[in-house]
């Protein structure tokens, strides 16, 4: 989930440049830009993953990593969209503020859990 939120929050702040930098003013574009750049995981990457773990296993890739990163990001997708459909021009305006709070939760969970993922 740290990854996923790191994922997340670097779009994020990409998107708010994108539309800063680009000077996007039309709200429908804006939106449909913000929601766009919040899609989940897809579960090809997890065809793939698992492809490749049936063609060269010593590669040491995870098939329910895979499958786990796809599951979580569905429902942080969910959870991002919905907020930017309700909230509109107030979230994509502040579209900086939820990509510094999603690396920020991402740090926060990485450095609750650095023992178990240091020990993988």
């Amino acid at each position: 989930a740290s990854l996923l939120l790191a994922r997340h929050g670097i779009i994020a702040l990409a998107v708010a440049a994108f539309l800063r930098v680009f000077n996007i003013v039309d709200p429908g574009t804006r939106l449909m830009a913000t929601l766009s750049s919040q899609a989940a995981a897809s579960i090809v990457g997890f065809g793939q993953i698992d492809r490749m773990t049936k063609k060269k296993p010593e590669l040491g890739y995870d098939p329910a990593l895979a499958f786990e990163i796809v599951g979580v990001s569905y429902p942080l997708t969910i959870v991002l969209n919905t907020a930017a459909c309700i909230l509109g021009a107030t979230y994509v305006n502040s579209l900086h503020i939820v990509g510094l709070g999603l690396l920020s939760g991402s740090a926060l969970m990485y450095f609750a859990n650095k023992k178990k993922i240091d020990a993988m």
